[in-house]
């Protein structure tokens, strides 16, 4: 059964989008309050994932809960500084960062207080058949929780069920057939998993969708050593994609041609907000979030994005990161890049469309976005 506090308090797809647009006004709000001697209120807390975050610190938090220490210049050196410190003009993101400040995947009740189940072992929900290291999933509304996928060889999903609910699970890839989520059904929420690609390709992405498989929505995840892509939306006409609150590291990892979001083809709305990127030197490097034929209010806002030029400690190689967010053949969306924060050290820099934190297209905007190495507001760009 679900940890109440993960499935009830799951922001609505509304609240997600309109908080996000809202989120870096409210703070001059609360500075003000501060400055006439009214009650400090975080300004932050209801936008920044942390009230919905899983319970405890879990495995799956520690590897970056000091990685933004070294950013410091106008803060402590080796300390993690944030409001109402830092309100937005030192090198560190002023909110609460996934999988920094907050525990990102599995509920940490799973494996100790409540057991995991094992597919092969424990019977799974009606409408669901184990195969050959992939589980199908055939009902709609089918929740899926509490399930150790990396045993027995590993598991993956093929989604047909709509409405479906994946959360607090662990998956492994051990072989390069399927992605670790290919999904046909539509409003599928998968929601804090440890989702490990192990330096598999999959001919795609980690999570993989196809016609019909929209809305989606991906939040408070551990999405990690992809062979190539970590979401894509394949063979899909048009799609709405919410991806939020997630930890998204070291894409790449057999040398592939890698990208964190590859959307094209179709037309999409999409909302990217908040989320960790850490990329370290891997075989295939890395592509940005690239985004093409869009539609509606999108948003690539508040994440921060740390392009670092050291190895991947799983999969280690000599390449990094070709760029930050690509975005082109736009239509008619509008794409803001606001208030990220990034370090842009592990930019390669060759080529079109490379080197650059963003591309500026019709359609296309960028402010305020933040340059954590030298504490200074983003003026890079690529016409």
């Amino acid at each position: 059964m679900i940890a109440p506090r993960n499935k009830l308090l799951l922001p609505s797809r509304r609240s997600l989008i309109v908080g996000a647009g809202a989120a870096f006004i409210v703070p001059k709000l609360a500075e003000a309050c501060q400055s006439i001697g009214a009650p400090l209120t975080d300004p932050w807390a209801t936008l920044d994932g942390r009230l919905n975050a899983s319970t405890g610190t879990g495995a799956n938090n520690l590897p970056f809960t000091t990685i933004l220490n070294g950013y410091p210049l106008n803060s402590p050196l080796g300390a993690r500084v944030r409001y109402p410190t830092n309100t937005g003009s030192s090198g560190q993101p002023p909110w609460m960062v996934a999988g920094v400040d907050y525990a990102v995947g599995p509920n940490a009740a799973y494996g100790t207080s409540i057991p995991w189940k094992v597919p092969g072992v424990d019977a799974l929900p009606a409408g669901c058949t184990l195969g050959t290291k992939r589980i199908t999933v055939n009902n709609a509304n089918t929740i899926i929780d509490g399930w150790d996928c990396t045993q027995n060889g590993g598991q993956s999903f093929l989604v047909w069920g709509a409405g479906s609910q994946f959360t607090n699970n662990k998956l492994l890839k051990t072989e390069g057939s399927y992605a670790n989520f290919d999904v046909y059904g539509a409003n599928v929420l998968i929601a804090y998993n440890d989702i490990n690609a192990n330096g598999y390709d999959s001919d795609g992405a980690m999570i993989r969708t196809s016609s019909g498989a929209t809305p989606i929505t991906i939040m408070y995840n551990y999405l990690r050593y992809p062979g190539s892509d970590i979401l894509y939306p394949s063979n899909t006409p048009s799609g709405n994609w919410t991806l939020k609150y997630n930890v998204l590291a070291d894409a790449g990892c057999i040398g592939g041609h890698p990208d964190w979001l590859q959307v094209g083809g179709g037309t999409y709305t999409l909302v990217l907000d908040f989320n960790l990127v850490v990329q370290r030197m891997t075989p295939g490097g890395s592509q940005p979030f690239s985004c093409y034929y869009l539609s509606g209010a999108c948003s690539h806002s508040y994440n921060t994005i740390l392009t670092l030029h050291i190895p991947s400690p799983a999969f280690p190689g000599s390449n990094n990161v070709n760029g930050i967010f690509s975005c082109h053949s736009i239509g008619t969306a509008t794409m803001p890049y606001d208030y990220n924060y990034i370090d842009p050290t592990g930019l390669l820099g060759n080529g079109y469309g490379r080197g650059a934190i963003w591309d500026s297209f019709a359609g296309t905007s960028q402010a305020n976005d933040w340059t954590m190495d030298l504490n200074r507001l983003t003026t890079v760009s690529n016409p």
